[in-house]
């Protein structure tokens, strides 16, 4: 679902990794309500899924880095297209650095950890409880004003979470 407005809802994501419909796998929060308004999705925006080690993820249960239990993962996109792209620049962003990434992992724990490692660990998902990130902000400036609480209990084979989501 696209979430533009100011308020509260509750919503239920479906596990991303074993979904067969792509519906409600993935939760959009973009910068402005008015953001999505001319068509496209070249902008700056919150997306929110319910990770599970099983389905797409089964492969990599082998890997070294990995995140084996279920949580919600939140990434920051900022898919804004570069004023003057060339056959090498198309967005504004990329993920070279460590700040004002094209897509980053808002990490749950927020010890900025990744950024300078290419490694996720399990702290870095919301596995239980709230998070406010305000303390996050949008890189055309001003607080991520999102909360999330996760309502239902999860296991690394739940189908879905129920999250109640707060935009200010």
């Amino acid at each position: 679902p696209l979430i533009g407005e100011h308020g509260t809802y509750r919503v239920e994501l479906d596990s991303y990794s074993t979904d067969l419909d792509g519906k409600d796998s993935v939760i959009i929060i973009p910068r402005s309500s008015n953001a999505f308004n001319d068509g496209n999705a070249w902008d700056e925006f919150i997306m929110i899924m319910f990770y599970t080690p099983e389905g797409l993820y089964e492969g990599h249960m082998n890997d070294r880095f990995k995140i084996r239990n279920a949580g919600v993962v939140i990434y920051h996109v900022d898919a804004r297209l570069a004023n003057n792209p060339d056959s090498w620049t198309y967005f504004m962003q990329d993920n070279e650095g460590k700040t004002n990434l094209l897509v980053g992992l808002l990490e749950a724990d927020k010890n900025n950890s990744i950024p300078g490692n290419t490694s996720v660990s399990q702290s870095d998902i919301l596995t239980s409880g709230g998070i406010d990130l305000s303390t996050y902000k949008w890189n055309q400036g001003g607080s991520i004003n999102v909360t999330i609480d996760i309502e239902s209990d999860i296991s690394n084979t739940s189908s879905n979470v129920s999250l109640i989501l707060n935009i200010a």
